[in-house]
C-alpha cells in the first residue's frame, strides 16, 4: 500500500474467445492503470499475472515505468567519435536541464540509463555528468556512451497463412497445428550496409485472413534456420527481438543440427509482422553480441531511450524524473 492507491491484486475480467482459428484460445485484455490500482510514485514497476489466487502460478511479468516529467532531457545521436570504431558504432550524447527542480548533488544523486531498441542486457548505466553549467548537466562523452550500430533487423510476414509471403518458405497445416518455415538465414557480418526498412526489432499482431486480429489471428510454430558449418564451443546463438521480449532464454536458444549443418529454433507466434536478429552469447556472460552474425554499421536505424532517476537524500526509492527518445 506504500506505492499503490487501491488494491495490489485485481482480477482480469475483460476476456473473449477466439473464433475461426485452429488454435483455440481466450484473449484477455487489461488497460492499466485501472481505477482500483494506481501507482503513487514514479519509478520502475513489475506487473505480474498469476493463475487463480496462487502467487506461485506465474503466467507472465511485464516491466513498465512511471515518469514524472521534472527535468528536460535533450539528446543527439550520431556516428561514433572514436576513430577506431566510428564506422560501426553510434554515439548517444545528451544533457539534463533542471531549472525548476531541486537536485542537491547532481553528480551523486542521479542515475541514467540508455537503452537501445528496448534491450536491457546491453544498457549503458550510471554515466556521470561531465560538467554543470546553469542547471544543465552535460553527458557528451566520446566512448562511454557508444553502442554498436548493429544491422537492420531481419523480418518475416505472418499476416496471412493462406500463401507464402515475404521470407516464408512454406506453410504446413495439419489437424492440430500450423508449421511455418522461414527462408534460411546466413551470416552477414562482412556484408556492406544496405538500407532496409524495419521497425527496430518490434512486432505487430495483424491478420489479413480475418476481420479481427485479437480473436481471429491464429498461432503457428515458426521454424528458424541459421546456416553455420560447425557448432560453436562455449557459446550459443539466440533469436532476439520484441518477439522474445528482448530476453535470452532457453525457449529462443538455437540448437545445432549435425546432419544439415545448421542452427535451428522454433517459436510459437501469433499472426503478425515480426522483426528479429541473431545474437551470440558466450558462456558466463550476460551481454549478447549482435555483431558476430549481423555485423555493425553506424548508419543503421535504431531507437534509443534515455531514463533519468533521482534519489533525494533520505529517500527510499529512485524517482524517474525524466526521459526522452532519440534515434538514428
Amino acid at each position: 500500500m506504500q506505492y499503490i492507491n487501491g488494491f495490489t491484486e485485481n482480477r482480469i475480467a475483460d476476456y473473449r474467445f477466439s473464433y475461426g482459428t485452429l488454435q483455440r484460445f481466450t484473449h484477455y485484455e487489461l488497460k492499466f492503470p485501472i481505477e482500483e490500482s494506481r501507482p503513487l510514485y514514479s519509478g520502475n514497476y513489475l506487473l505480474k499475472v498469476i493463475l487463480g489466487n496462487n502467487p506461485d502460478s506465474l503466467v507472465l511479468t511485464k516491466r513498465f515505468m512511471v515518469v514524472e516529467k521534472s527535468v528536460e532531457v535533450v539528446a543527439r545521436t550520431h556516428q561514433g567519435t572514436s576513430i577506431e570504431e566510428r564506422n560501426a558504432k553510434q554515439e548517444v550524447d545528451f544533457s539534463i536541464r533542471y531549472e525548476s527542480y531541486q537536485i542537491q548533488n547532481p553528480f551523486g544523486d542521479l542515475k541514467t540509463v540508455v537503452l537501445q531498441n528496448g534491450r536491457w542486457d546491453n544498457a549503458i548505466t550510471n554515466l556521470k555528468p561531465l560538467y554543470l553549467k546553469d542547471k544543465e548537466l552535460d553527458y557528451d562523452y566520446d566512448e562511454e556512451n557508444n553502442f554498436w550500430g548493429g544491422n537492420e533487423f531481419r523480418h518475416f510476414d505472418l499476416r496471412s497463412l493462406r500463401y507464402e509471403t515475404e521470407y516464408i518458405k512454406s506453410i504446413n497445416k495439419s489437424e492440430d497445428q500450423i508449421d511455418v518455415y522461414l527462408m534460411s538465414d546466413g551470416k552477414r557480418s562482412f556484408d556492406r550496409y544496405s538500407t532496409q526498412p524495419d521497425i527496430d526489432g518490434k512486432y505487430e499482431i495483424r491478420n489479413y485472413d480475418g476481420n479481427e486480429s485479437d480473436l481471429a489471428a491464429d498461432y503457428a510454430f515458426v521454424h528458424f534456420t541459421l546456416l553455420y558449418d560447425e557448432p560453436l564451443q562455449r557459446s550459443s546463438f539466440y533469436i532476439l527481438g520484441e518477439l522474445t521480449n528482448w530476453q535470452l532464454r532457453k525457449e529462443n536458444r538455437l540448437t545445432y543440427n549435425y546432419d544439415t549443418k545448421v542452427y535451428e529454433g522454433i517459436l510459437y507466434l501469433k499472426q503478425g509482422y515480426y522483426n528479429y536478429q541473431y545474437v551470440l552469447l558466450e558462456d558466463g556472460k550476460t551481454v549478447a553480441d549482435e555483431t558476430y552474425i549481423e555485423g555493425s554499421h553506424w548508419e543503421t536505424t535504431n531507437e534509443y531511450l534515455i531514463l533519468v532517476y533521482h534519489r533525494p537524500p533520505g529517500a527510499r526509492y529512485d524517482k524517474l524524473i525524466g526521459f526522452t527518445r532519440t534515434g538514428m
